[in-house]
């Protein structure tokens, strides 16, 4: 028995209505999509084209009144089911039944990557409320020490003297150990100046804020977390006893009361912050640094133009934290506020204080490789999931539980109505995993388990389905496999690291040998199936290589080279169907990233040419460069020399194992530079052993000339007379091609009479 909500059963007829009118427009050849999106079968489709618009609003008018009078969906549909009693009309009942079903919710929500946060009066942000986020309870269970990337990132701080810039920290890597040290580093510089100065500790979000430092006590008020501040203490992370702290997440209270004799540091979310400064109760004459974490939240009008005027006016230092500090029309932000000058200067230089991606954790075992499942779906009508789907996405679910450890799955839905329709399917084919689910709407649906906690403590056979949640980087134990069930088809880089953060971390029985993803997207026909996963794969490219920053400190030509060297170590398995990823050729590390496609078609060589012209047209790699880079390639090979034919040579490689074009492709694309210069200028031969010019060349032979009979020189006499004189050089043709050679015969020809006048020179 499911209640229906008064205010909302119009709009859920309303959308029937609709579905049924989509169901009679759409063309007949168009059947069998129609009978796969809204999952009914043919009696149904066929019943519901045979009546016309009176009959349905005479329908409509009836289950609208048996509705209202029963307030319930099935005791409602038992009445109307009366109404006529054969079978085409029984499946028509049966579907409204179900779509009533699936719509009970209030709202829709949909998922957007850039959601403007909502404010209120007490500058608190109200996006992503209920999301847990990254504590390292590994870190407090078991502390060996910094890790690599912790200590490299506090001594760049030390070096830079501590000026602005970011620290740019794969998620799990330990951020927030980074974030204190910064802090205590700075206050033991210089302790008695330090006295009564303020350390701000900002974040877009205050529950980061929240959890690493407070909890709530008996009388549910939020104080110091003793835990956490032993941990720091004892570690010598830092010692909270030595400063103030100053609460404006938990107290809102706008008054500031500073500490003369300590250090203070002021924990307040950006928001908050904005108040503080407006009401000018900030006192930037006592303020050493401001923190700020996740500091990709840069791209707010209003919070970048605060912090300008902190760095820029009040000359005070920013360091920035964040596992993807670049987004969408916030690079020349991030650069101004994280370059090290305090200076406002054209073209500045985003200050990258350390770097620590997802390749080098992978390496460093600080969170496990990804392994990727990709799917393609089928297309639908109007968005729906359709029963196709459902299947394919069973099918490849219940081959993923096989091999996970602990079973559990965090899955994002694009709409709570989808998410309802998920948390149905769920609990009807995988009744081994216990159904969890998490939205804004909660308080709301009483029907469904949304116990968000008790899912993040369970050990194992859970899901947790959630629309706009659990997209930071947090530690939810023993999770084991992410499923992204709403379709998107070009994923985000940014929004692809940071859900995928939490299915990479290792798990403290140490369980899990990958963190599994399962990706979905459809072929609507427009574009070859290799070309759109191509697509998909770059984007995992991008975060192995961690290009998030790259572009700012080094060279488009290295991340391309860097780019292709991966794709040279790509290799695919027709049976398995699965492309592995070579990440790491260190001895110490066999490191793979796996990619399963589950396509209906799929060809190999198609892919490949698809993803270098992809990652060509990304990069706007010129010809020149391309160029450059195939030789360059080359020069590492170590199969050519300048005494062999470079064609012969070139032929003989495996092309495909070094990823080369073949001999005519190479030729025609760069004829024009072969036909110009020599394989020797474009190998970089050393040529100093070799005459520099035809005459020297043509004197030489003359002085050979009693070494072989007759008057006329060929190829073979050339070669012999070369075993003589080792400065006549190899493939005087190429060798001269600058000089317009035209051939041995024609430039070497022997004339007696000059022959004779060079014995008498």
């Amino acid at each position: 028995m499911m209640p229906i909500l008064i205010d909302t059963m119009d709009k859920r007829l309303e959308k029937i209505k609709k579905e049924i009118k989509d169901i009679i427009d759409i063309k007949d050849e168009e059947i069998e999509i129609i009978l796969d999106s809204y999952e009914i079968d043919s009696d149904c489709y066929n019943f519901i084209k045979s009546k016309d618009e009176s009959w349905f609003n005479l329908f409509y008018k009836l289950l609208e009144i048996y509705l209202k009078n029963s307030n319930n969906i099935d005791e409602a549909i038992s009445e109307i089911k009366l109404y006529e009693k054969n079978n085409l009309y029984q499946s028509f009942i049966k579907f409204i039944c179900e779509e009533f079903k699936k719509n009970t919710f209030n709202d829709l929500i949909k998922i957007d990557d850039n959601t403007n946060n909502k404010i209120n009066n007490t500058g608190d942000t109200l996006n992503n409320t209920n999301d847990i986020i990254e504590i390292e309870q590994e870190e407090l269970i078991k502390f060996e020490g910094l890790r690599k990337n912790q200590q490299m990132a506090r001594e760049n701080n030390i070096k830079n003297n501590f000026s602005s810039g970011i620290h740019n920290q794969i998620t799990g890597s330990g951020k927030s150990i980074i974030i204190l040290l910064t802090i205590n580093d700075h206050y033991e510089k210089d302790i008695e100046k330090n006295k009564g100065k303020m350390y701000i500790l900002t974040c877009p979000r205050i529950e980061v804020l929240r959890n690493m430092f407070f909890q709530k006590n008996l009388n549910d008020e939020y104080v110091i977390n003793e835990k956490n501040k032993n941990f720091w203490k004892k570690n010598k992370i830092i010692n909270l006893d030595n400063f103030k702290i100053i609460d404006k997440i938990n107290n809102k209270n706008k008054k500031i009361k500073i500490s003369k004799n300590k250090p203070n540091i002021l924990i307040v979310n950006t928001d908050f912050l904005k108040i503080l400064d407006k009401l000018n109760l900030l006192n930037y004459k006592n303020i050493n640094l401001v923190l700020f974490d996740e500091c990709h939240g840069i791209s707010a009008e209003m919070f970048y133009s605060l912090l300008e005027k902190i760095k820029f006016v009040h000359l005070i230092h920013i360091i920035g934290f964040s596992a993807t500090p670049l987004r969408d029309n916030a690079e020349e932000k991030v650069k101004h506020i994280f370059s090290s000058s305090l200076k406002k200067i054209p073209n500045p230089k985003l200050n990258i204080l350390s770097n620590y991606d997802l390749i080098n954790a992978i390496c460093d075992n600080i969170i496990l490789p990804p392994s990727y499942t990709i799917i393609e779906i089928n297309k639908t009508c109007n968005k729906k999931i359709g029963k196709s789907n459902k299947d394919i996405t069973e099918k490849t679910i219940k081959n993923k539980l096989k091999i996970l450890p602990y079973k559990k799955i965090i899955c994002w839905c694009k709409t709570i109505v989808k998410l309802k329709e998920w948390y149905i399917f769920f609990t009807k084919r995988f009744p081994e995993l216990k159904v969890y689910c998490s939205t804004s709407k909660d308080n709301e649906h009483k029907e469904l388990n949304t116990d968000f906690d008790k899912f993040c403590n369970a050990e194992n056979n859970s899901v947790l389905l959630c629309v706009n949640r659990c997209r930071e980087g947090s530690d939810i134990k023993n999770l084991d496999c992410g499923i992204y069930l709403d379709n998107v088809k070009k994923r985000s880089t940014l929004v692809s690291i940071q859900t995928v953060g939490r299915i990479l971390r290792p798990d403290k029985n140490k369980l899990k040998s990958n963190g599994y993803m399962i990706d979905t997207f459809i072929n609507e026909g427009k574009i070859e199936i290799e070309l759109l996963t191509a697509q998909k794969v770059l984007t995992y490219y991008e975060k192995i290589l961690g290009l998030t920053d790259d572009e700012n400190y080094k060279g488009l030509i290295e991340i391309y080279h860097k780019m292709k060297e991966i794709c040279s170590n790509t290799e695919y398995d027709d049976k398995t169907k699965k492309i592995k990823i070579k990440i790491d050729n260190n001895l110490k590390h066999d490191t793979e990233i796996k990619l399963e496609l589950t396509t209906k078609t799929f060809n190999w060589v198609n892919f490949k040419n698809k993803l270098e012209k992809i990652i060509e047209n990304n990069f706007g790699i010129s010809k020149e460069q391309k160029f450059k880079l195939i030789i360059d390639k080359l020069k590492k090979i170590n199969n050519f020399d300048k005494e062999k034919d470079f064609w012969k040579t070139y032929e003989k490689l495996n092309h495909d194992k070094f990823e080369l074009p073949t001999k005519i492709v190479f030729y025609d694309e760069f004829k024009e530079y072969f036909d110009s210069i020599s394989w020797f200028e474009i190998m970089n031969f050393d040529t100093s052993c070799y005459y520099k010019t035809i005459p020297q060349c043509k004197k030489a032979i003359y002085n050979l000339f009693d070494k072989f009979s007759g008057v006329k020189i060929t190829q073979k006499i050339y070669d012999d007379l070369r075993t003589y004189d080792k400065k006549l050089p190899p493939f005087p043709k190429e060798y001269f091609k600058k000089d317009k050679f035209t051939s041995i015969e024609k430039e070497f020809e022997i004339n007696f009479e000059e022959y004779l006048d060079s014995i008498f020179i």
